[in-house]
């Protein structure tokens, strides 16, 4: 209860403050200058195992707690930093006196989780080594994806990113296949971005870049002068780096044998021994999404992957499609590159039907990658306000171009001058409703109309489907 003279606005504040400390995390307990006890929040309860009631209103002496209070009390002069095992449970205590001048009037004992401590110790440990490290890119860097940056329509893509969704909610492995450039760092991204460990580090790491002799140092660390040109100090591995967050082993088909064992130990129980160390191992909280576009099946054949390391890392299988066989993302995926481009070099490009139809018929070997940087040359060597065919680089030209008619029907030379009107009217009008219902009377049909010879365009590919 809170006492009547105060008025309403006073008893407002001190409600206030007194939700603030009951949402702290570290126990929290004052006393006032006779050592009884006016106040503790929910962590000191949980700390102590004792309740409000055997303890609030009652002497530090009547519930046995309180020595260093009792001793701030005296002096007036703050402890920090005590060691303390409460309930079999480490903690670092704090005690600070309250005065109202020069005048002792109460203190505050402050009981924070050693665990905690620790886990903020090694966040400043992290960013040192984020901050020092040379040698790998990008160590501990912002993830850039989430699912809404994941671009397409198709029926497969839509059940992936379900799928994908679903598994960011646990700790399970995942192995994620598929060719070079579908987007495994993208899904690997956005799924530590929709996950509990969101908040620790994402690493990505390529196995196939590394040098074999330098990647079990750079993945599990080394104790000072482990070998020749060794820091005396020593180095945190990338997995101590990754703790409570994500690490993405991007090739992992090519990781050497000899360091696929120490991965799998990782795995199973969760420690790491650094290189040069006899018999210390360090715990490592890490979830592992492994990648990589090589036949592992092949490699366990040919006893270049441990089967053993394969079962553990594939729990959670994701198998990226390649574009050709997701062809209506496309267009999907080639307008927002377009999109990203036009911006980018403000320009105000659009795909001539032409284009339109190379890029929904070629193959795309290269997949997302190779459409990405196709775009980005066309945008680059565009000179009118449409991407044409001489514009696109030589390969897609060349490996479409036979399929291409040579002649357009009466149907196909009234939708391309339909597109056009349009295209130009909602350039200058907009893209939303208003936009387009001045676009409509600029055009002489309705709005209705407008709509049904987008819709007619869209399924002919010939314009984007978010218009």
């Amino acid at each position: 209860m809170l006492p009547a003279e105060l008025n309403l606005a006073q008893q407002s504040e001190i409600l206030f403050y007194r939700e603030v400390l009951d949402a702290l995390p570290d126990g929290i307990l004052i006393v006032d200058k006779d050592c009884v006890i006016r106040y503790i929040n929910p962590a000191w309860t949980r700390i102590r195992k004792l309740t409000k009631e055997q303890v609030v209103g009652k002497t530090m002496q009547q519930v046995r707690t309180g020595r260093i209070l009792s001793s701030v009390l005296r002096t007036g002069q703050p402890v920090f930093d005590v060691h303390k095992k409460i309930e079999d449970e480490e903690y670092v205590v704090t005690v600070i006196p309250i005065k109202q001048g020069s005048q002792i009037i109460g203190g505050v004992s402050i009981s924070k989780d050693i665990a905690e401590v620790k886990r903020l110790i090694q966040v400043v440990e992290k960013s040192a080594a984020v901050i020092t490290s040379q040698k790998i890119d990008p160590i501990g860097k912002e993830v850039q994806y989430t699912f809404e940056d994941i671009v397409g329509r198709s029926k497969a893509i839509k059940e992936l990113i379900e799928k994908a969704k679903k598994v960011a909610r646990t700790d399970s492995s995942i192995l994620i296949r598929g060719e070079s450039g579908t987007g495994k760092e993208l899904f690997a991204q956005a799924i530590h971005n929709a996950s509990n460990r969101r908040y620790g580090y994402f690493v990505a790491v390529n196995c196939a870049a590394i040098p074999a002799d330098l990647l079990e140092s750079e993945l599990f660390g080394y104790e000072p002068g482990a070998f020749t040109g060794a820091d005396k100090k020593g180095k945190m591995g990338l997995f101590q780096l990754a703790d409570k967050g994500t690490i993405f082993l991007d090739e992992i088909g090519d990781m050497p044998l000899s360091l696929q064992g120490k991965l799998l130990r990782v795995l199973q129980d969760g420690v790491i021994r650094r290189v040069g160390a006899t018999s210390k191992v360090d715990k490592v909280d890490v979830r592992v999404i492994a990648a990589t576009n090589r036949n592992i099946e092949e490699l366990i054949a040919q006893k270049s992957f441990r089967e053993d390391l394969y079962y553990r890392l594939n729990v959670i299988p994701l198998v990226l499609p390649p574009l050709r066989e997701r062809r209506e993302d496309i267009l999907t995926l080639a307008e927002h590159f377009l999109e990203t481009y036009n911006k980018k070099f403000k320009r105000k490009l659009i795909f001539s039907p032409q284009v339109t139809r190379v890029l929904y018929e070629y193959d795309w070997p290269g997949n997302i990658r190779e459409l990405k940087n196709a775009i980005e040359y066309a945008v680059n060597m565009a000179e009118g306000p449409e991407i044409m065919l001489a514009d696109l680089p030589e390969n897609v030209r060349s490996a479409a171009g036979n399929a291409m008619p040579a002649l357009q029907t009466l149907e196909q030379m009234v939708m391309e001058a339909e597109r056009q009107a349009i295209m130009a009217a909602l350039n200058q009008y907009g893209t939303t409703t208003v936009g387009k219902r001045k676009a409509a009377r600029a055009l002489g049909i309705s709005l209705a109309c407008l709509y049904k010879k987008i819709k007619k365009l869209q399924q002919h590919h010939l314009l984007k489907h978010e218009l």
